[in-house]
């Protein structure tokens, strides 16, 4: 796997090359901007692994990089086995992607979203999430605290209505799991407002979901901002749920005021 990691790493070193960085011509306008951060991770995690180091205020490769041809023939030959592996399809298959089609994205030829949801589909991000054994372990403990908490609400009311909130749903990945699980509890689920930034996750969760779990409503909602900015009243869910979304925000501690709201 080792090889493979450092093969990743040289395409990546390669795929920014080609776009003129680590060549004597480093400002990229629509990196430095829109894509900054990413840039600087990107960066610090290659000068990690050996493969960049700093010259003055630039990064040079340590080595030559081998031609795109050359280097993607030999990640086709090393996927193959790591696609047979359902707990790394997913991932090798969207980092392979957004791989390939990098130089066009940080060119601004095209957009990330149009590249990670190629016509709106979410089946290239769904796997991450969901049918991968690490995803899915986490999704059952997720959905087994929740399950013991409305246990103990219906201990001490057993007419209580639960209302729960998702923050950063997206393609449904800890949902689906949650929704089994809500199964046995369906005459007390009020409501389970299912929230993110892009109505196309609604559309997705809608179809999906929608059909076999009642009371889903759906909701634009942003973490960083006051939930009562976003007609969304404080304190009126019994339980919130945020799974691989809030370290994503700007600012962790305004995001969880948010989230406790």
């Amino acid at each position: 796997m080792q090889n493979t990691e450092d093969l990743l790493y040289k395409l990546l070193a390669g795929q920014l090359k080609s776009v003129g960085f680590f060549t004597g011509n480093e400002t990229q306008p629509v990196l430095q901007g829109f894509y900054g951060r990413w840039l600087e991770e990107s960066i610090s995690i290659l000068v990690q692994k050996g493969f960049l180091k700093q010259s003055g205020s630039t990064y040079v490769l340590t080595g030559p990089i081998e031609r795109a041809d050359v280097l993607w023939k030999e990640w086709d030959e090393k996927k193959a086995p790591l696609l047979k592996d359902s707990s790394k399809q997913a991932m090798i298959t969207l980092v392979e992607t957004a791989l390939r089609a990098l130089p066009d994205i940080l060119s601004g030829r095209v957009s990330a979203t149009d590249v990670l949801f190629p016509d709106s589909s979410m089946e290239l991000v769904e796997g991450i999430y969901k049918n991968n054994e690490t995803a899915d372990y986490f999704n059952e403990v997720l959905a087994d605290t929740l399950t013991a908490f409305i246990d103990e609400r219906l201990k001490e009311d057993p007419n209580a209505e639960i209302r729960i909130l998702e923050i950063g749903a997206g393609t449904g990945g800890t949902s689906a799991t949650v929704f089994k699980r809500l199964k046995e509890y369906k005459h007390h689920v009020k409501v389970y407002c299912y929230t993110d930034l892009s109505k196309a996750f609604f559309i997705h969760a809608e179809k999906e979901y929608g059909p076999d779990n009642p009371y889903l409503t759906y909701k634009r909602f942003n973490v960083e901002e006051p939930p009562a900015l976003q007609g969304v009243e404080a304190g009126a869910y019994d339980a919130v749920i945020a799974a691989n979304v809030l370290h994503a925000t700007k600012n962790i501690r305004q995001t969880l005021r948010n989230a406790k709201a």
